[in-house]
């Protein structure tokens, strides 16, 4: 089960469940002004950035703006990452879920009982 940082039980948004920040549509305005009061806007950027989140508002900057601010930091751009349950998740992306984990491990038989078929 994935738990969700404490911080965000303190963030502007936890009681604005009317306001969608992955795809604010006409709403971004307000979501950037409640960004603007959060305490926690910082620790919310921060794990957009450090999870390469492609969509949405975090910490107060868009899309654009968080892909600029990684360019300039030296950090990967925001991608799309494989979905859970994957190698690639777990290999590429470090992921360590349960789910990626064994994915991981059934990619690691697979290719051991190729290569002894091989030989």
């Amino acid at each position: 089960m994935l738990r969700l940082p404490q911080w965000r039980k303190r963030a502007a948004c936890a009681d604005r469940p009317d306001l969608d920040f992955i795809d604010p549509g006409d709403h971004v305005p307000e979501c950037l002004a409640l960004c603007a009061t959060c305490p926690v806007a910082r620790l919310c950027l921060t794990e957009a950035l450090d999870n390469g989140e492609v969509w949405g508002i975090w910490g107060g900057l868009d899309t654009d703006q968080r892909e600029q601010l990684a360019h300039e930091l030296g950090r990967p751009a925001p991608a799309i990452k494989p979905g859970h349950g994957t190698h690639r998740r777990y290999a590429k992306h470090g992921c360590r879920c349960d789910l990626c984990r064994e994915a991981h491990n059934t990619y690691n038989r697979r290719r051991r009982q190729r290569r002894r078929t091989a030989a």
